[in-house]
Parts: C-alpha cells; sequence; structure tokens
C-alpha cells in the first residue's frame, strides 16, 4: 500500500474553531449566530454590525485553544490514517497572539507527535503534500501542488471541486478505498 504525505488544515477541519469562536461571540454580543449562517469565508459579514471586525480580534486570543473541541471524529480519524501508514503534517495560518496554541492542544490531543509535523504557514499553497485537507476556498482553488480534498464548511459550499468531504469518517472511507484499489 502506498503511504502518503497528507496535510490537514487545523481550523476547521481538526479543531472547531467556528464552534468555539461563537460560543465566545454569542455569549459577549448577545446573539445567536450559527455555523449554517456563515456562507462566506469573511466571517464579521455575519455579526452583529457593532461588532463588525472586531470578531477577528478572538482570532488572537490563545486562550480560546485551551477550550477548543476537536472536530468530530477527527482524533479517532487521523490516528487510522497514521495506522495506515500515512504521515500527518498539521498545517494553519496563525495570528501571532495565538501562535503555538494550536500545537500545545493537537499534542495535547495525542495525534501531534513529531514537532517536524506541525507547520505554521500563512500561504499553504508553498507546501508540498500528496493530499491537503482544508476548508478555505482559495486554498484549495489555488492547490497545485498535490491533491486538494475540500472538507465541506457553509463557508465554502459553492465550491465546484472534488474530491470533496463531509466528514472525518468520508476521509478514512477515501483512503480506505484507495487503499484497497491499489
Amino acid at each position: 500500500m502506498k503511504k502518503y504525505v497528507i496535510g490537514v488544515d487545523v481550523d476547521d477541519v481538526t479543531l472547531d474553531l467556528v464552534g468555539i469562536l461563537l460560543e465566545v461571540y454569542n455569549a459577549e454580543w448577545k446573539d445567536n449566530l450559527e455555523m449554517e449562517s456563515i456562507i462566506d469565508w469573511d466571517i464579521s459579514k455575519f455579526v452583529k454590525p457593532e461588532c463588525g471586525k472586531i470578531v477577528f480580534n478572538y482570532f488572537e486570543d490563545p486562550n480560546l485553544y485551551w477550550a477548543i473541541n476537536p472536530v468530530e471524529n477527527a482524533v479517532a480519524g487521523i490516528k487510522f490514517l497514521k495506522l495506515l501508514g500515512h504521515r500527518i503534517v498539521f498545517i494553519t495560518h496563525s495570528s501571532l497572539g495565538a501562535s503555538g496554541a494550536k500545537y500545545k492542544k493537537l499534542k495535547e490531543l495525542g495525534i501531534l507527535d513529531d514537532a517536524n509535523d506541525y507547520i505554521e504557514a500563512k500561504d499553504k499553497t508553498l507546501v508540498k503534500f500528496d493530499f491537503l485537507i482544508d476548508d478555505k476556498p482559495k486554498t484549495l482553488l489555488d492547490y497545485k501542488l498535490g491533491v486538494p480534498i475540500v472538507f465541506t464548511r457553509p463557508w465554502n459550499k459553492d465550491i465546484d471541486h472534488k474530491p470533496r468531504v463531509n466528514s472525518w469518517l468520508e476521509i478514512v472511507d477515501l483512503f480506505r478505498m484507495m487503499a484497497e484499489k491499489e
């Protein structure tokens, strides 16, 4: 079976950033914004007008990652892909304020074993992987160094791109099927 190097985005593919961000935002701004309503990458378009761009300040807070939960089945899915022999490299864009917080959370969850498997990069399209699993529309459309896999989120549903997965269970199935074809 062929072994792949799989780049995995952290925010909203591995860790539920928008989920925890909405908890904090909704409590502070007395709103009830839900993830399904955020249909564009620019979250400031969906918060209360008086909040606007202030919402981006939340991304600077490393404490956000102390309480963050993994995306459903992400931990088990990543462990399974590693058992198949694939190398998982986490790649993320991080604000200066939160730099290193994601690394610590991935270590705490037991899915990051080696510091060499963690990259902070603003432009992920410059890093070569066999596959890149991401949710950001621009990254997915611009990635040419391997196969981009769309991890479905409300803000990328309008991208007509395959492969597309809706969950970590589908990611595991995709790589299991590829292994069976070899």
